[in-house]
């Protein structure tokens, strides 16, 4: 009868044991990194990023997807995606788009993670675009030194 219960927890410590190595390792397997080089200021979100060089984390590739923002390990800015969809190029790059002097960002386009996450421009802006030619230029992010 020990040696059953024994036998028991051991089994079961094993399982649980296994079973977290394992979640860690899919946990791990879902944050993101990469690098970008902003030649001009843009808002993204609620947050203006100022031109600059910046690297970006995500944690989970789910809405609600948090990125982060780092700048030269100084300041570090959250943004949350909207809504998401499937990537239609194959680069890691943001979309930003522009209306007269205004610059934002639309979409944080992962082609290695075949997703891409947009961003919606404030309401007041939404009808300012609407009336508008938008130019719609591509920044490219590196992944992994690549």
């Amino acid at each position: 009868m020990k040696s059953n219960r024994s036998f028991w927890l051991v089994k079961t410590f094993v399982a649980v044991l296994l079973g977290t190595c394992f979640m860690t390792g899919v946990a791990s397997a879902q944050v993101w990194e990469g690098k970008f080089t902003l030649p001009f200021a843009a808002q993204w979100g609620k947050v203006v990023l100022p031109a600059g060089e910046y690297r970006v984390t995500l944690k989970t590739m789910e809405l609600p997807a948090m990125v982060s923002v780092q700048d030269r390990g100084r300041n570090v800015r959250l943004v949350m995606a909207n809504s998401y969809g499937q990537p239609t190029s194959s680069h890691n790059e943001l979309i930003i788009v522009r209306n007269g002097g205004n610059r934002r960002i639309h979409a944080l386009h992962l082609a290695d993670r075949g997703v891409v996450f947009y961003y919606l421009p404030p309401k007041g802006e939404r009808e300012i675009l609407a009336q508008g030619p938008v130019l719609i230029q591509r920044i490219p992010i590196s992944v992994n030194g690549s």
